[in-house]
């Protein structure tokens, strides 16, 4: 069964693999723009006005990849999951929209070298696709986790395979379960080249020390995704009620606060 789903202006359809999807099932339920909500808006909006190429680090089943496909016919999208079994789902979603020539579908685990290791799949939702996958441990040492061995390389390094750098990527998503110091890592000659908007989800044990560095070496600053206000960090924290912040160049951040401040208005 197709799903068929819409955020602003970007309409596309999913594929429904048995009722196993809990992105997609809330997405369906409560609408695209609530799944980690204002992110979905602010992408789209973004995405659409800004065309190049933009990187989704843990895709999973391909919800945002599809959003900043569909925001502007323009966009090339890089989407990286590992797990072969989501990615068959994801490759699913990409021919239902026929999107094959515009999004790039990366089997491989981001990290900050060329090389092999185990990821770790965990039943963190037992009968449903899993979503807190990682390298690291999982955030609940409860969970049930099965070890994978992939393949890992950079988003610099597979960005240069398919020829989409340098001074091209706008917008890059992070969501790898507590990896993500790493992949930035691996994406520093695509962060100083193309100075992109970085959207990371930070979670308990992230090592926040690295992020704070980072934003004031490279002259970004953090924005908290909060639903109904604006967050400009002055230091980067764990926030319960708000894993994602928004890394943003110093010379990008007013039109960016203009786009989020558009998003929890309307």
């Amino acid at each position: 069964m197709i799903k068929r789903l819409s955020v602003n202006n970007a309409e596309f359809g999913m594929k429904d693999p048995g009722g196993k999807d809990s992105i997609l099932n809330y997405a369906v339920k409560h609408g695209v723009s609530e799944y980690e909500y204002p992110l979905p808006k602010i992408i789209e909006l973004f995405a659409s006005k800004r065309p190049g190429v933009y990187v989704d680090a843990g895709a999973n089943t391909g919800l945002f990849s599809l959003i900043f496909a569909k925001a502007n016919r323009r966009n090339r999208v890089v989407a990286f999951e590992c797990l072969h079994s989501i990615a068959e789902v994801l490759r699913e979603n990409v021919r239902l929209n026929r999107l094959g020539r515009r999004i790039a579908i990366r089997e491989i685990a981001l990290s900050e070298e060329t090389g092999k290791a185990y990821f770790k799949e965990t039943d963190d939702d037992p009968g449903f696709i899993p979503t807190c996958s990682t390298l690291v441990e999982p955030i609940d040492p409860d969970w049930h986790v099965t070890a994978r061995a992939v393949h890992t390389d950079t988003i610099d390094n597979q960005l240069r395979q398919l020829g989409l750098a340098p001074r091209k990527v706008k917008l890059m998503k992070v969501d790898v379960e507590g990896f993500e110091e790493a992949v930035l890592k691996g994406a520093a000659q695509t962060i100083r080249q193309d100075r992109p908007i970085i959207v990371v989800e930070l979670l308990k044990k992230t090592n926040l020390d690295f992020f704070n560095n980072f934003v004031r070496s490279n002259h970004y600053k953090s924005v908290l995704l909060y639903k109904t206000k604006i967050e400009i960090e002055a230091e980067i924290r764990y926030k319960w009620d708000s894993w994602n912040h928004a890394l943003v160049p110093d010379e990008k951040l007013g039109e960016f606060v203009n786009l989020y401040l558009k998003a929890i208005e309307e």
